[in-house]
């Protein structure tokens, strides 16, 4: 193939897939609630660009000492809420960045050298749950653009700019440390694979992130909210006592081996290719250890990498959208390096002999299985982001809280995923819990058993009572599917004030 046309069928490539994620990304439904939060802190921070107090949510640590931890990527959001509607604005931005994983993700390839990278980044269309992950509306695929830039200048040895990066990545994502994990990865596998102790990508990588979190508007605070959200919510989690968000559950592992079946593939063809060209070079003597370990290192390192990736997202699902692209890297990097220099496309042609029959039928049959696989990606991605929360969800029921309540005034609500969306369409008024149920649960467990016992409508009694003086609260939301919390509100003498196909809003006495 020409460059020239090599270059026309990448633009066309990209080109497909934004019409692609386009069309997941079509109708005024997100797939995740947090979608909301982050319109929202987008649109205030244009008038106020640091947000210190975050005194929407009532019971967690960090209310008066907020940490915005997607600080950078809420500033990359501002000029998007400029449009009509914030939420449009967020889905087009949304798009930019997936598609921007892609090629950003292809030209990692071409720097590290792989071949044919355009194919290997095909490979990532395949695996649903990356690529919904990536069109999410979060931080997501803004983290795996720093990522990818710092594989870039791990491999090149740019220490200073690993420095600046980790500083910017502190600023833009409470998952931050994944680039401390990728650097020593590198660590390792330079002395494993070189013998060599290189300390400097470390160092450098160690200050950017203690600068970033100290020169930080966030800082003395940050550092509970990161003891918090890394510590306590990623790594040890509490959903054996509490009900978290369905992405920190683990994969089955028959249901993440056929998520992610096409890499898997891949490893398995770059695995025996390199047995292959080791055999074959231990057997003529060729073996050169130096020229080996120069090449393979990096390799190696994003092996490891994914490793630590792969456990990872067997503990907790919402980290397949590192550990699919990284093992796809690592996979297509290992692959270059067994083939021989002169391999081409074209030889797999010619091991099919002359006949045309052979070629024929392996086309036909590669892209049947291709379309097959591709489809049924896509029609669960369909479904996954066509339904769940419109964009005027509780939009109603928010408005007339915020019409008829005091400002500042407190909302009993059933669920933490009721936040973003309640937030976004009324910031006047303040809410229990939001953004993870661990804070509200280690801000006070007692409390939050309490919650969750009204909420499920298994504590029956006295509800006016403890829903005002324990939690401060005059008036209660409740969504439709709520049935037994309604029906012992309405029991209790609770006063019907609102009520649409999404909701009920009770108060406590007439007013």
């Amino acid at each position: 193939m020409s460059k020239k046309a090599g270059i026309i069928l990448t633009v066309i490539f990209f080109a497909a897939a934004a019409l692609y994620f386009t069309f997941l990304g079509r109708t005024a439904n997100f797939p995740d609630p947090d979608s909301f939060y982050h319109a929202k802190m987008a649109a205030l921070m244009r008038d106020n660009l640091v947000i210190k107090e975050f005194h929407w949510i009532k019971f967690a640590d960090f209310t008066q000492k907020f940490t915005d931890q997607h600080f950078l990527y809420h500033i990359f959001l501002i000029p998007f809420t400029y449009l009509v509607n914030p939420l449009i604005g967020l889905k087009i931005a949304t798009i930019i960045l997936a598609i921007g994983v892609l090629i950003a993700f292809y030209f990692l390839l071409k720097r590290l050298g792989a071949r044919w990278p355009l194919l290997f980044t095909a490979v990532l269309l395949f695996v649903t749950p990356f690529i919904f992950r990536i069109n999410l509306a979060k931080a997501i695929a803004f983290s795996l653009l720093i990522l990818f830039a710092a594989t870039a200048l791990l491999a090149r040895k740019k220490n200073f700019g690993l420095a600046m990066l980790s500083f910017f990545y502190v600023w833009s994502y409470g998952g931050w440390i994944l680039i401390i994990l990728l650097t020593t990865s590198f660590f390792l596998a330079d002395f494993l694979i070189k013998k060599e102790l290189n300390f400097k990508p470390i160092i450098n990588v160690a200050a950017g992130c203690a600068l970033g979190i100290i020169i930080n508007p966030f800082f003395p605070n940050n550092l509970l909210f990161y003891w918090e959200q890394i510590v306590q919510i990623g790594f040890i989690n509490y959903q054996d006592k509490i009900p978290v968000g369905l992405e920190w559950y683990p994969y089955k592992i028959l249901d993440f081996l056929s998520a992610i079946i096409f890499p898997v593939i891949l490893s398995f063809i770059a695995f025996a290719l390199w047995a292959k060209k080791i055999k074959n070079e231990q057997r003529q003597n060729t073996l050169d250890k130096k020229a080996i370990s120069e090449k393979f290192s990096i390799i190696f390192a994003i092996f490891i990498f994914s490793l630590f990736l792969g456990v990872w997202t067997l503990k907790s699902q919402r980290f397949v959208e590192y550990f699919a692209p990284f093992f796809t890297l690592a996979s297509a990097l290992l692959i270059t390096f067994s083939l021989p220099r002169n391999f081409s496309l074209k030889d797999i042609g010619d091991f099919l002999g002359t006949k045309i029959f052979p070629k024929l039928f392996l086309f036909i049959y590669s892209c049947l299985i291709i379309g097959f696989f591709f489809a049924l990606s896509a029609l669960k991605l369909e479904s996954q982001f066509t339904k769940q929360f419109n964009f005027n969800y509780l939009k109603e029921p928010s408005e007339w809280l915020k019409n008829n309540t005091p400002a500042g005034s407190t909302i009993f609500h059933g669920s933490w995923g009721d936040f973003p969306m309640l937030f976004y369409h009324n910031s006047q008024n303040v809410y229990l819990s939001g953004m993870d149920p661990t804070f509200f649960y280690r801000f006070n467990p007692e409390l939050y058993k309490e919650w969750l016992g009204i909420a499920s409508g298994q504590i029956k009694n006295d509800l006016a009572d403890k829903i005002k003086n324990d939690f401060g609260a005059s008036f209660v939301l409740v969504k439709k599917n709520e049935n037994k919390l309604k029906e012992n509100l309405e029991k209790d003498g609770f006063t019907k004030k609102f009520e649409n196909n999404e909701a009920t809003i009770y108060s406590i006495k007439p007013l």
